[in-house]
């Protein structure tokens, strides 16, 4: 099986259900009395989907890039004050 990545997954997604609010709306029995209501849910189901597919995935791939680097940065902060430590230790017993 092919993985599909998760950014094309959600684009043909959206793309589906902006496909489905657009025949929905050229029908006259949707758009009648209750009509709106569902139209309006079917908008709603469209940007909940856009959100939870395509933006989501967004925020967790930055997330997942900036972690390593702020773990990098703390390793080279510790790193240079242990060295700092061992030169002023070998400073003070030198003399």
């Amino acid at each position: 099986m092919v993985a599909v990545p998760s950014s094309k997954l959600a684009v043909v997604l959206t793309f589906l259900f902006l496909y489905i609010v657009i025949v929905a709306s050229t029908h006259k029995e949707i758009i009648e009395a209750g009509g709106a209501v569902a139209l309006v849910g079917l908008i709603a189901i469209a940007g909940s989907l856009f959100l939870l597919l395509y933006i989501t995935p967004i925020a967790v791939e930055i997330y997942v890039i900036c972690k390593p680097i702020t773990r990098r940065n703390d390793h080279f902060r510790r790193t240079h004050k242990l060295y700092d430590t061992i030169i002023n230790l070998l400073k003070e017993k030198n003399g």
